[in-house]
């Protein structure tokens, strides 16, 4: 089982080539993710259509008052 980073733009056009990418990763591959849209989100995606473990780090709220 190995793990893999995908991430990137927001606003990157070719999202083809993350298909590519992740369509290459050999069963049981784990894909962690920042969970925005554009790469992360089009990773993520294609994994669970592969059957793939998702880890996304979704951003959260953080309380900045002092």
């Amino acid at each position: 089982m190995t793990t893999y980073g995908i991430v990137g733009s927001r606003d990157w056009e070719n999202l083809e080539l993350v298909d590519t990418v992740v369509d290459a990763l050999v069963p049981g591959s784990i894909v962690v993710s920042g969970g925005a849209r554009g790469v992360d989100r089009r990773a993520e995606r294609r994994a669970r259509e592969h059957g793939l473990s998702v880890i996304s780090y979704r951003p959260q709220e953080v309380d900045t008052a002092r």
